[in-house]
Parts: C-alpha cells; structure tokens; sequence
C-alpha cells in the first residue's frame, strides 16, 4: 500500500513538473515572462519616477529660493532707484540751487524729506569746496566734509557709494541696536542758475533698510522652512547675514563663480562644511540707477529642503514593487486562459502556411480577444481567396488609368510649354520697361544739374559782389538759396548713384573688410574729426566676395548714419563686428555696424530702405532719404543682404551679408 502512495505521489510531481517546465509548457514560459517583465518595470518605473520627482523638487525648491533671491534684489535696487531719483529731483530745485535762498526754507526741506523717508538718516547740501551749508538737525553744518568719496564723486555727476561704516556721524546719530552704524551714500551735484557747478547734495541711507526688506520678505517662510538670506558686494564682502550668525558669518568658496553666472541656483558646500540648496541672483540696478553689483544669496540646508525627495522615493519604490508582484502573480493565471485556444489557432495557421487551403480555423465564441482573433482570421482568409479574384480585374483597369495619365500628362507639358513662353516674353518686356525708366531718370538727374549750377554760381557771385548792399533779410535769402542749392545737387549725385548702381557691371571679387573699413572712414574724416567719434573694430576681419567701390560706399554711408542721426551733445560710438553663418552650403559673413544713436521704431525697420523715405524733419536731421536705399541696391547686386535691429532710444544694429572668401589670407 505504501508503495503505490509513493509511485502515485512521484507521478504527480512528474505532471507538476511538466506543466510548470518552461521548455515543454507554453503557459510557464509566457506567465514567467510576464511576471519577470511585470516585476523589472515595477523596479524601473520606481526608479525612474522617484529619480524624476527628486528632480522636481529639487528644481522646484531651488527655482523657489532663486527667486527670492531675485525678489529681494529687485526691492533692493527699486528702493535705490527711488532715492537715486529723488536725491536728483531735488538738485533740480530752485530752493537748493539759489545761493539767496533762505538757509532755514532749504533746511526745513530737507527735514521734510526725512521725515517723510525716515530711511535717510542724514541729508546735507555742501558748496563749492565741501562746507556743509544746511543739513537734517543741523548736524555737520559749517564742517567741511572735502575729502568724504561721497563729495569729491558727485562733483560732476550723480554717484551711489557701497555699504561703509558711519565716519563723521556715529557719535552724533540714536543708535538703539549699538551695531556699528552702516550707510549707502547717494549724492548728485547742484548747479546755479547758469548752470555752474554750485556744490552738492549727499545722502546717507541707512543700511537698517535692507533689513527691514529682508525680514518682510522672510516673515512668511522663516518658522517653517529655515531660509538664511545674505548679501555680499561685488568685491565678495558680507554686507547683510542673519543676527544669529553675526559672530561667526560664514562665506560662500564659490561666490565669485556665482556672480559671473547672474541668476540661478546649486547645491554648494560652504565654509561650514555643510550643504545647502543655494539660490541666489545678482543686482543689476534700475532703469538710470546702474547698481552696486550686489548678489543676494538665499541658502537653505540640502538635507531639510530635500527631505520630502527621500520620503518620496520610499513610498513610489514600496508601492511600485507590491503593484509589480500582484501584477505578475495576477499574470501567471491568466496565462492558462489564454494557452488553449492560441495553441489551436497557431496549429491551423502553420497548415495554411504550408498550403493546404482547406484547413478551417478553430472558431472559439467567446467574445473577447481571443474569440475576436478567431473570427477576424476566419474573416482574413475568406478574404484573401476572394480579393484574388478581383485582383486581376483591378489590373486592367489600372492598366486603363495609367493611359488615361499618360495623355493627361502630355497635355500638361504642353501647357508649360505655352506658360513659359508667355512669362519669358513679360520678362522681357518688365526689363525693357526698367531700362527705359533707368535711364531716363539718369537723363532728368543730369539735366538737372545745368541749372542748379547756374543757381550756385549767380547765388555765389551775389554774395560776392552784393552781400554788403543787401539787408539782413536779403543775406538771409540769399544763405537759404545757397543751402538749397547744395542739398539739391546732394539729392542728385546720389540719384545718380543710384541709378547707376542698376547699370554698373558688377564683378565679385576678394575684397579685406578691414581695408574696405578704412577707406569709408577715410571718406569721412573731417565728421569724424568734428563730431569726435569713436570706431571700435573687432579684428582680425574676413574677406568677401564683393565688389570694392561698391562696398566702400555703403559702409561709408552707414556710418555716415551712425555720425548723423545722434543724440545732441552726444558723442557718436560705433562699434563693427562680425559673424559666420552657414547657408546654402555656403559660409557667409555677417557685418555689424552698431551705433548709439537715436534708434528706430521697429514699425519702419523696413521702410527706412525705401528710396525717399524720411523718418525725420530736414530741419532737425539733413538729409536726402536715399542713402539707404543705395546701401541695400549695392549689397543686393552683390548678392547680399542687408538688416537692421533697433529701437527707439537704444541706437541701431545694422547688418550687412556677403559670401566668405574662403581662399588663402582670409583672415586680416
């Protein structure tokens, strides 16, 4: 009896063993693939998911401390533009500049305006050498304060001095925190009705300011996240740490590396040897206020702004691999299901493979996947015995179609044929009309000429001979015809210029930009000289395939614009750079030419290369409205292009694009 109970139990451990086996059983092989491809994607979406999320709130963290950073930036220089501009709206004052004014009406508005901005704590008006005049509470009054940087920079413009300790003042000022008192100065000069430098206005700011705007901005985060705001110059000194860490403020190993980057956020180590998520953003003034090159740094430890990461990454890895397993365990099942009627419909298949057409597929009835599959093959095969049979008939008619194609595309040939034709002959007919037109306003503008010289020399000679017999009202007709006389016979050389361009025989040739630069500076060598101009050229320059004279002329009128359309009392700067770009399989060089004139609306960037087209009133800006029409005509018959990127009251970027020669001693 026993012996039957053990042979019986090893035969069913054979059949356990078959079935579980996966060379013999289809079922153990798909449901051990699913549950191993169930269980690694668990393991990697875990992985992947929490590496993503740990991402995200490490970004999200640090873009969060970069912009308070940049929030307590911004407030920094807006505060400082607003006293910068104050400081200078009150320069403006008759009351200040009016050495008869009553001392006690200019100390009364000064005492208004600390009242009113209680962040100054001292405001004074010196004279000409340094001796304070008036100031609030009458402190410093009738001292000299010559030799203070805040009085010796302010002498000829408006100056903001960096955080410095209280020199003068710190016996004389309240000071209930008994920290060392700490300014900003702020100072502009004061002229006299005739505009001569009168003395100057100076302002100390106190630094308790920053303070002030560093805990409203923390007051709703520093109980719960732990944020420590610093403020460091531009030379790396510490102007600004929490209280707690007045004994011993530590420093940041790689601020400098920081400020060159501007704005953004890292993980850094610093010198407590500890790390912190760090954001920080540097200052960059505002509006005329140009800034102190401040960097304000927000920092808060690695491990407490990212502590949510590694609870994260626990729950998404523990709730990813229990899902894994049920999906596997729930895989292995439903592979018995499946097995059966595949194994049925694979057999039938490999018989219709092998050509025997009367083999009918299994139909299973269920209605889902499987059973699908089994009508749709049953459905596929029917199909194909029938689509066979219309196959040939499909054939003739394609055969048909195809001829009927084959006319219709002679036709069409035909047609483009006449089309061509009749367009060559418009062609024709547009460029005889264009020569006509050429050279008709050639003949216009040549004519043209005869009489105004006869208006120039009779004008000339009138001055000559009967400028002393003549009124001032005479003379001054007389300035007005000369004037005219000269702008119009501008107008028509460069009509003719223009028109010439259309004609010239245009030969490409390898042409040193910087020797072509010379020249159009040599063109314009008395303006140059009389306007005082500055002409930075970055070298060494290219050479291009252009036609020199031509090339000359355009770069001598661009910066003929540069020198023409500036500001009053402003000294013209141009700048000319250049840069390679790719196109066409052909290298092309770029030419900048970068003033700092009066800039254009980026409504008339385009119209501004119309022949005749003014942006401005002859009388304010001279003129003839074709200069840079000629530059566009001359670069576009070289095969170029020409641009221009600017803005009203930020002076322009013009371009110019020619092929690079790519030859030997390309480079100058």
């Amino acid at each position: 009896m026993a012996f039957h109970q053990v042979l019986a139990s090893e035969k069913l451990l054979d059949r356990v063993a078959k079935r579980f086996d996966p060379r013999q059983s289809l079922r153990a092989r798909l449901g051990l693939t699913i549950c191993s491809i169930a269980l690694v994607m668990a393991i990697m979406a875990s992985i992947t998911v929490s590496a993503t999320a740990s991402d995200r709130v490490k970004t999200d963290a640090g873009i969060a401390l970069e912009q308070l950073a940049y929030q307590v930036s911004d407030k920094l220089d807006r505060g400082m533009f607003e006293r910068y501009r104050e400081i200078q709206n009150l320069t403006e004052l008759d009351l200040l500049s009016n050495p008869n004014s009553p001392r006690s009406q200019k100390r009364s508005l000064l005492d208004r305006l600390q009242s009113t901005y209680p962040t100054y704590s001292w405001i004074g008006l010196t004279d000409a050498t340094g001796k304070v005049l008036v100031s609030t509470g009458k402190l410093l009054e009738n001292l000299s304060v010559a030799r203070r940087p805040w009085f010796q920079n302010a002498r000829t413009q408006a100056a903001v001095g960096d955080v410095h300790e209280a020199m003068l003042l710190a016996k004389l000022l309240p000071n209930p925190t008994n920290e060392p008192l700490r300014f900003i100065d702020i100072s502009a000069p004061v002229t006299d009705s005739a505009g001569q430098y009168a003395g100057v206005l100076g302002a100390h700011l106190s630094w308790t300011w920053a303070k002030e705007i560093r805990d409203s901005l923390l007051q709703p985060l520093q109980n719960r996240s732990q944020v420590e705001v610093f403020i460091f110059s531009a030379s790396g000194k510490v102007l600004l740490a929490p209280i707690e860490l007045q004994e011993r403020i530590p420093s940041l190993p790689s601020l400098q590396t920081l400020q060159q980057q501007g704005n953004g956020y890292a993980l850094e180590t610093w010198s407590d040897g500890d790390l912190y998520l760090t954001g920080f953003a540097r200052s960059t003034g505002y509006r005329n206020y140009p800034g102190l090159g401040w960097t304000v740094v927000v920092r808060q430890q690695a491990d407490l702004a990212l502590a949510s990461v590694r609870t994260l990454q626990r729950q998404i890895f523990t709730q990813d691999l229990t899902l894994g397993i049920l999906f596997a365990i729930a895989g292995w099942f439903i592979m018995r299901r499946l097995t059966y009627p595949l194994l049925a419909i694979a057999t039938a298949a490999d018989r219709l493979r092998q050509g025997n057409a009367n083999t009918e597929l299994p139909l299973i009835t269920s209605s889902d996947e499987i059973g699908r599959l089994s009508r749709s093959l049953k459905h596929l095969v029917r199909t194909l015995f029938e689509q066979q049979q219309q196959l040939n008939l499909s054939n003739e008619q394609l055969q048909i179609q195809l001829t009927e194609r084959q006319h219709a595309a002679a036709e069409i040939q035909q047609l483009n044929a006449t089309l061509e034709q009749k367009v060559s002959d418009r062609t024709a007919q547009l460029q005889d009309i264009n020569q006509e037109l050429e050279a008709f306003a050639y003949s216009v503008s040549h004519d043209l000429r005869a009489p105004l010289r006869t208006i120039q020399g009779f004008a000339q000679a009138l001055k000559e001979d009967y400028s002393d017999r003549l009124d001032d009202l005479g003379n001054e007709y007389l300035q007005s015809i000369t004037a005219d006389a000269v702008q119009m016979d501008r107008l028509i050389t460069e009509l003719l210029a223009y028109s010439q361009l259309t004609r010239t025989k245009i030969t490409l040739q390898p042409v040193a930009l910087m020797a072509t630069i010379e020249s159009a500076c040599k063109q314009l060598e008395m303006d140059l000289q009389e306007k005082q101009a500055e002409i930075t050229v970055t070298t060494p320059l290219p050479t291009v395939l252009a036609h020199s004279p031509t090339l000359t002329q355009a770069i001598a009128n661009l910066l003929s614009n540069a020198l023409k359309f500036i500001k009053p009392e402003s000294r013209p700067q141009v700048e000319i750079k250049y840069q390679l770009a790719q196109r066409d399989r052909q290298q092309w060089v770029r030419l900048w030419i970068i003033d700092n004139g009066i800039g254009i609306a980026s409504s008339d960037t385009e119209r501004i290369f119309r022949i005749f087209e003014r942006l401005h009133g002859i009388e304010t800006y001279p003129g003839t409205g074709i200069g840079l029409a000629i530059v566009r005509k001359s670069i576009e018959r070289m095969g170029g292009c020409v641009g221009v990127e600017s803005q009203l009251g930020q002076g322009s970027r013009f371009w110019i694009e020619l092929p690079l020669y790519e030859g030997a001693g390309s480079r100058e």
